[in-house]
């Protein structure tokens, strides 16, 4: 995970607003410092809603720049974690494991232009579930959390089935829905980072299908209902 933070710091630099590159670097130092101590703590591991991932003004989410308004992406996280003791006590962990929220929340703004403020146009959390929620084990959340209409919080549905579920991964799902004609060149060449970065999300991406294609392939009633309630062992992204 670090690897995975530090290389997409990079990777993406040349899309997040100058204000914003320190977020991921700090993310980053945050779950180093916790990897390194000595503590039996679970902590919330977070991309705060006071400091977001900030995304430059785009209108590439239409290929050619067609967007009709300047839109910019914030992400942020809380993951709650609980560091694995290391057999040596002085070594760093290895692992850690996901002991509560695991929530990354993306908003889609139009950007503020001409003395006009920011405004909120769309929100949505990818998300690891809890072990007894009734919905797909990863998912993505349409607003739910205010009672206004649409989806208001008392009807957590839908939970759409997802396949990012790291604040790297899913903020690399915003920056090609928002650089259409950039994203996809930018990380099909030989650009600095990549071959970090890439070998990391196919791993996670193959661990993820295989355990999906495998939950399909032992499932004697409805598919949807087997994917739907299958939860995967704690070890499924574990190299």
């Amino acid at each position: 995970m670090l690897n995975e933070v530090s290389s997409f710091t990079e990777l993406s630099k040349d899309f997040i607003a100058p204000a914003s590159r320190g977020v991921l670097s700090r993310f980053h130092g945050e779950l180093e410092n916790y990897r390194n101590s000595a503590t039996d703590s679970a902590i919330d591991w977070e991309i705060p809603d006071s400091n977001p991932l900030v995304t430059l003004a785009a209108k590439d989410y239409e290929p050619g720049g067609g967007g009709q308004k300047l839109v910019v992406g914030e992400i942020t996280a809380k993951w709650r974690i609980k560091r694995e003791a290391p057999q040596k006590k002085r070594s760093p962990a290895k692992f850690f494991g996901v002991v509560g929220i695991a929530s990354t929340r993306v908003r889609l703004k139009y950007a503020a232009t001409n003395g006009e403020p920011e405004q909120e146009i769309a929100m949505w959390r990818m998300e690891i579930a809890d072990p007894k929620a009734p919905g797909c084990y990863f998912h993505t959340q349409i607003l739910g959390q205010s009672d206004a209409l649409p989806f208001p919080k008392a009807l957590p549905a839908p939970r759409l089935p997802a396949i990012m579920m790291t604040p790297p991964a899913v903020a690399e799902y915003v920056l090609a829905e928002l650089f259409q004609d950039r994203w996809g060149p930018h990380t099909a060449g030989q650009v600095p980072h990549l071959n970090r970065w890439a070998p990391i999300q196919q791993h996670r991406l193959e661990r993820l299908l295989n355990w999906k294609i495998n939950q399909l392939k032992k499932s004697s009633g409805s598919p949807w209902s087997s994917l739907k309630a299958a939860q995967p062992d704690a070890d499924l992204f574990v190299v």
